[in-house]
C-alpha cells in the first residue's frame, strides 16, 4: 500500500511546522477497476456503489490492520472488475490518504457483494 501525494504534504507540513494536520474523524474505503496512482483512480460509482467506512485496530509495529468486516453494498449492475483501492478522509468526495492494489482483480457483477475480511487490510509504515 502507498500513501497519496496529499498525505504525504500533509505529514511533511505538520512534521515540519509549516502547517497543523487535522486527521481525519473516519477513513472510508473507495474501490477501482484500474490500478490506482499517487493522485487517484478510476472509482466505482454507481449501481449500489457506495464507499465503507473502515474500523482499526490499535497501531502496533508501525501498522494497522482492520479489525470487522469491510462489506460493500451488492451491485446493482455490473461494476467492472475491481483492481485497486483507495482510502478517504470522507464517505463522499474528499482526499485519498493511501491507495493499494487488490491480490486478485475480482469482477463484481449484478447481486455480487465485495468484501475485505478483518485483517486483510494492512497499513504499515516503515
Amino acid at each position: 500500500m502507498s500513501m497519496s501525494n496529499y498525505l504525504e504534504a500533509k505529514l511533511l507540513e505538520h512534521v515540519t511546522g509549516q502547517a497543523t494536520y487535522q486527521p481525519p474523524g473516519s477513513i472510508w474505503m473507495g474501490l477501482f477497476t484500474d490500478m490506482p496512482t499517487d493522485t487517484g483512480g478510476p472509482e466505482v460509482s454507481s449501481n449500489g456503489y457506495a464507499r465503507q467506512e473502515v474500523h482499526w485496530k490499535p497501531v502496533t509495529n508501525s501498522r494497522v490492520i482492520n479489525n470487522q468486516l469491510i462489506k460493500f453494498p451488492a451491485a446493482t449492475a455490473p461494476w467492472g472488475t475491481i483492481r485497486g483501492f483507495g482510502l478517504f478522509d470522507a464517505a463522499v468526495g474528499g482526499h485519498m490518504l493511501f491507495h493499494g492494489v487488490t491480490s486478485q482483480p475480482v469482477e463484481v457483477n449484478t447481486g455480487i457483494t465485495f468484501m475485505v475480511y478483518a485483517e486483510n487490510l494492512v497499513i504499515m509504515l516503515d
